[in-house]
Parts: structure tokens; C-alpha cells; sequence
């Protein structure tokens, strides 16, 4: 279940958040990526989108659905990324924030760091895919 501070933080944008594609299509999408429907990534995408979001952070910008599919396979193909994880910005910036499918966890990595991340020498950025979209919007607990 989607959080209540996120959902209140996206009725805060200008922009649309709401999906308006049926959720046939985003279902193909999580299985492409090996995604349960139940994940936390699965129930913000099943009714919202991120294309609308206006995030007062800097830095890198998160994609929609369609995107992330594109991301990951790049990822996997150029950066060797692992299967477990899951690229939710585009690595244009040479880094990317990657989902770990395992544990839920969120890192914040450089590609020159991705040997690391797969050593298990890097911590988590954020706790979760929530923690993450909390944060994007612009909520005030400590990423």
C-alpha cells in the first residue's frame, strides 16, 4: 500500500501523476523485469507515473515504466548490472539509481562503483522504493 505522505505529496504537483494506461500494459512491464505485482515499485506504478512529477531535487531524474524497462536492459548490456537490480534513472550521468530486487533497497551509484555495489561494499541510499519516492517529492526524512 502506497503511503498516505506520498500520495498527499503527490496531490501537491502541477503536473499529472495518475496512470492513465491500462494496467495490462504496466503489468507486462513488471514482468519483464521479473517484479511482483505486490512490490512496492509495482503499487506506485500501477496507479501513478512520475512523467508529471516537478521533484525540487537535483540531480537525476526518475523514469516511468516503459523507461525503466529501457534503462535495465541497457544497464545489464553496457554496465554488466546484475539481474537482481533494477535501473530506475537512465545512467546517463554515468550512474544510476538501482533497486535491488532481493532486499527492496535502493543504491545511489556511480559506474565506477558498480564493483562495489556488487561486492556488497555499498550501503543502501534509501530503505526502499517508497523511502525513494518520498524523498523525490521532496519529503524532509533523512535519505
Amino acid at each position: 500500500m502506497i503511503p498516505i505522505e506520498i500520495i498527499q505529496l503527490l496531490d501537491r504537483q502541477k503536473g499529472e501523476t495518475h496512470r492513465t494506461q491500462p494496467l495490462e500494459h504496466i503489468r507486462e512491464k513488471f514482468g519483464l523485469l521479473g517484479l511482483s505485482e505486490e512490490s512496492p515499485l509495482a503499487q506506485f506504478f500501477s496507479q501513478h507515473k512520475v512523467g508529471g512529477i516537478l521533484s525540487p531535487r537535483r540531480g537525476d531524474t526518475l523514469l516511468d515504466m516503459d523507461s525503466i524497462v529501457d534503462a535495465t536492459s541497457f544497464g545489464r548490456e553496457v554496465y554488466e548490472i546484475q539481474e537482481h537490480y533494477i535501473c530506475l534513472t537512465s545512467g546517463e550521468g554515468e550512474g544510476f539509481y538501482l533497486l535491488d530486487k532481493r532486499t527492496g533497497e535502493v543504491f545511489d551509484a556511480d559506474v565506477a562503483q558498480l564493483d562495489d555495489l556488487e561486492a556488497g561494499k555499498m550501503k543502501p541510499r534509501w530503505s526502499d522504493f517508497f523511502d525513494l519516492i518520498y524523498w523525490y517529492l521532496g519529503g524532509d526524512h533523512p535519505s
